[in-house]
């Protein structure tokens, strides 16, 4: 009886594990090699790399002046938490002039929040075009006679400008009264 499953068992189990090997006649298991890029691929990923690395240089120069306005908005900030211990809590003219300030420099962060917002939402676009490049485009196989035809047609490529971002300001001690 158990050489009859035994049997089954072999019959059943050697179609499948010869469907899982690959058969090709006269082909070896490897991999074939990528295909290479026409000339018109190769332009298209070209113009499309500018493209991307233009866009990210538009949103360097908006991030170096957000970032400067963002610098301006805590400076006052700190002026106005200054201001605060000169304000007395008895004269309500001074309480409101105060408080006006405050509301004016919170139109100024809730705009610049909404800026915030809107630039986080093209960085990412940014982002996401860069990834889908480099898997349609820098992971492909060109000649290099091409590349270099194409960069006699279209120029070279701009150098980026990168600026780092700045430093971050970390928290000042407050004084502890005893």
């Amino acid at each position: 009886m158990q050489r009859i499953l035994l049997s089954v068992a072999l019959v059943v189990a050697l179609p499948a594990v010869d469907a899982a090997q690959p058969r090709a006649a006269g082909k070896s298991a490897q991999p074939p090699y990528p295909q290479m890029m026409t000339r018109a691929e190769l332009r298209a990923c070209l113009l499309r790399e500018r493209d991307i690395d233009a866009r990210n240089q538009a949103f360097e120069a908006v991030r170096v002046v957000h970032d400067e306005a963002l610098a301006r908005a805590a400076e006052e900030a700190k002026t106005l938490a200054g201001e605060l211990s000169a304000v007395p809590p008895s004269d309500e003219s001074a309480v409101a002039r105060y408080n006006a300030k405050v509301e004016q420099r919170n139109k100024v962060v809730d705009a610049l929040n909404k800026e915030a917002e809107a630039m986080n939402a093209k960085l990412a676009l940014i982002r996401a075009d860069a990834v889908d490049y480099m898997n349609e485009c820098a992971s492909k196989v060109f000649n290099k006679a091409d590349e270099q035809a194409l960069i006699k047609e279209l120029g070279a490529r701009p150098t980026l400008k990168h600026t780092p971002p700045p430093a971050p300001t970390l928290p000042q001690p407050r004084p502890i009264e005893v």
